[in-house]
């Protein structure tokens, strides 16, 4: 009986706590920023936690976040706790043959490499290479 009675109490206190957690996400609201009609997006080097970050924001909605670290996988760090933008930069349009399907873009943050592909159809993905 004493088992039953522990286990149960776990169990609330766990299902408590992941309630809880999902409850009150801790949020930063992003600022927006008007596209021309030559671009695509916006990479932006942010601030967030005191950690550096890139991220990519599309026309077709599409966002990517990437944690800046270095070759032996040290994050790099920052000042700020809460969300910053320490740059931002316009990625602008390209205009593709109809046998092309997207660009990849080459982005140095701090020495630090990054690549950019968008494809015709508005998907993205970002990555940082060494």
């Amino acid at each position: 009986m004493k088992i039953c009675i522990k286990a149960l109490l776990v169990f609330i206190s766990v299902v408590s706590v992941q309630q809880t957690a999902l409850a009150n996400p801790e949020s930063f609201v992003l600022r927006s920023s008007l596209l021309g009609s030559n671009e695509v997006g916006f990479f932006r080097h942010v601030c967030l936690y005191n950690r550096q970050f890139v991220s990519f924001a599309g026309r077709g909605g599409n966002a990517e976040l990437q944690q800046i670290k270095t070759s032996e996988g040290v994050s790099l760090s920052c000042k700020s706790r809460e969300y910053s933008v320490l740059k931002e930069t316009s990625v602008k349009t390209i205009r593709l043959q109809k046998q092309e399907s997207g660009v990849i873009r080459n982005f140095e943050v701090e020495d630090h490499l990054f690549l950019l592909i968008t494809t015709k159809g508005g998907g993205s993905a970002l990555t940082q290479y060494y």
